[in-house]
């Protein structure tokens, strides 16, 4: 009877190991799950992060394309003030002319006077 008592009592022992052992295997499972479930949890985070990242990479280009169209008006203006400041001068220049012109024209006409 000894030998079955010593065969009983190490299943027994072994049904209780097995007992701890699924136990263990269970909270092992559980905090795997809630590991799975905190890096879902944080991709979802991340992935929310990207989403708006991308936004405000489409914004920015956006931005980027106002700003050089923007620039190139800027331009356009600086190559009209000069065209505009040329024009200018060269009005100037002609007032100038006319005003010589005019005052030689009114000393001819004096001097013609003083003549007669």
């Amino acid at each position: 009877m000894s030998t079955e008592f010593g065969i009983a009592l190490c299943a027994l022992i072994g049904v209780i190991a097995l007992f701890f052992n699924l136990e263990t295997l269970k909270i092992q499972v559980n905090v795997l799950e809630r590991k799975v479930e905190l890096l879902r949890n944080y991709n979802e985070s991340q992935e929310r992060f990207i989403n708006v990242l991308l936004k405000h990479v489409d914004q920015n280009v956006c931005d980027i394309r106002r700003l050089s169209e923007s620039c190139s008006q800027i331009d356009d203006l600086g190559t009209k003030i000069k065209v505009s400041q040329k024009d200018i001068e060269r009005t100037l220049d002609m007032i100038e002319e006319l005003k010589a012109k005019r005052s030689m024209d009114i000393l001819d006409k004096l001097r013609e006077e003083n003549k007669e």
